[in-house]
């Protein structure tokens, strides 16, 4: 099973996730430089994709991919998640894959990882705007995203793709839900066990 959580920047995604870790027992696996965490095992038979030493974790902190790589960033986040699909259930999360949906030339990246190791769920939190905006502000020491006073922000703008990128997934026929911000945990857990993918 793969469980993609998506929301904009102050959304919640990184803070669910480490909530949902955190009774698992995560144990971190580096990637072949030795160096960066890649992925954590979970108890259960689950991987979370990414490092969450950082303030902002998951996908967002592969500034870089490994030397033996050939892709970018967007590419190893999609091979990590099909490789830890292959031992186990995969959840991941990151704005820079909340803000796409297509890849190069607009391949349908998800849709093809969804259908191949299903079954596969897209978890779109919906915490309001004005939410967001409040938390950004509360880790940038108060400094407004530029341009959100004009309406052109790039919080804005981003915030405006999960309800986007909700349509196409559904009208694709995969499976995506929108989590309550306040309940966002009780839900997942919920959705893991309705789906019969018990610890």
């Amino acid at each position: 099973m793969i469980i993609n959580i998506r929301g904009t920047s102050g959304s919640g995604k990184t803070h669910l996730v480490r909530q949902f870790m955190e009774s698992r027992s995560p144990q971190p696996i580096l990637d072949e430089r030795g160096k960066k965490i890649e992925a954590y095992e979970l108890a259960g038979g689950w991987f979370v994709i990414g490092s969450y030493e950082n303030v902002c974790g998951g996908c967002d902190n592969f500034s870089s991919v490994p030397p033996s790589f050939v892709g970018n960033t967007m590419d190893y986040v999609d091979f990590l998640v099909r490789r830890y699909a292959e031992r186990g259930n995969v959840l991941f999360e990151g704005l820079i894959v909340s803000n796409v949906w297509g890849g190069i030339r607009s391949r349908p990246r998800w849709e093809e990882l969804a259908r191949d190791y299903p079954p596969a769920i897209f978890l779109f939190l919906d915490t309001s705007l004005e939410l967001c905006f409040q938390r950004v502000l509360a880790r940038s020491g108060g400094r407004k995203p530029k341009g959100w006073d004009e309406g052109k922000s790039s919080l804005q703008q981003k915030y405006g793709c999960a309800a986007q990128h909700y349509g196409i997934a559904t009208a694709k026929g995969l499976d995506a839900r929108w989590l309550h911000h306040d309940r966002a945990l009780a839900e997942l857990e919920e959705i893991v066990a309705d789906d019969g993918i018990l610890d």
